[in-house]
């Protein structure tokens, strides 16, 4: 079968696209043209799309035999409208990366919410924010970022919206904080800065108090594969 991806020229979508040719899958990468993509691998078929165009990407993924859909890039309701009525229309799958700050315990670290801090790892069951939109208001806009997306971003209300849409299966993942070869944020940077110096290895303290999740890129990369292959993700959240 064909899988299509929206983000697979990025960091997390361009070891997403390795791991499901390792699997033998064809692949339909759809991306915008402002990061063009290196010479496409044998089983991989690049197209420009633009993701805010329903019909269009209806017209792609039937043209290509596509069954589903991973969306990397799923940051607002608005930037997901589209996209998911092209799946809609094709009675695929939606299969979209979210992340842990859909949990009460981020909602918290920011003064959202008032909560208890959960000390355990988060769950598939684990509280969930009972605010929304959660950068709106806030000064801190990055550089680069439209402020459209950085207002309105919100990774659970897309969450709702696509689990409740009863003309497609969803699968949802929320890895933690992804880093590895190409991570333009450079998480963990420090720590491998200071172990490729040698000697003694400067920690602030804080750092080490923080309690966190991390997930290597090709992990992550694996997981979106796997729950884009196993018909028995559909419906389901990890």
């Amino acid at each position: 079968m064909t899988i299509a991806i929206l983000g697979g020229t990025g960091f997390i979508g361009t070891q997403t696209i390795k791991r499901l040719l390792a699997h033998g899958e064809d692949v339909l990468l759809m991306h915008r043209g402002n990061n063009v993509p290196d010479a496409p691998a044998s089983g991989v078929s690049c197209r420009l799309a633009d993701r805010a165009d329903s019909i269009a990407l209806t017209s792609l993924l039937r043209e290509h035999g596509v069954s589903t859909v991973i969306d990397i890039i799923a940051l607002t309701l608005g930037n997901t409208a589209a996209v998911r009525e092209a799946v809609a229309a094709i009675g695929g799958r939606y299969v979209m990366l979210s992340g842990a700050d859909v949990y009460a315990n981020y909602g918290g670290m920011i003064g959202r919410d008032t909560v208890e801090p959960l000390h355990s790892p988060a769950t598939e069951d684990s509280p969930l924010r009972q605010s929304r939109f959660p950068m709106r208001g806030s000064t801190r806009l990055p550089k680069g970022i439209d402020p459209e997306i950085f207002e309105n971003y919100d990774k659970l209300v897309i969450e709702e919206a696509a689990l409740a849409d009863p003309r497609f299966a969803t699968t949802v993942l929320r890895p933690g904080m992804t880093f590895g070869p190409g991570d333009k944020q450079h998480r963990l940077g420090w720590a491998v800065a200071a172990a490729g110096q040698g000697g003694v290895v400067k920690v602030d303290a804080r750092a080490l108090d923080w309690q966190s999740s991390y997930g290597f890129v090709t992990d992550v990369a694996d997981a979106i594969a796997l729950a884009a292959l196993s018909p028995k993700a559909a419906g389901r959240i990890y």
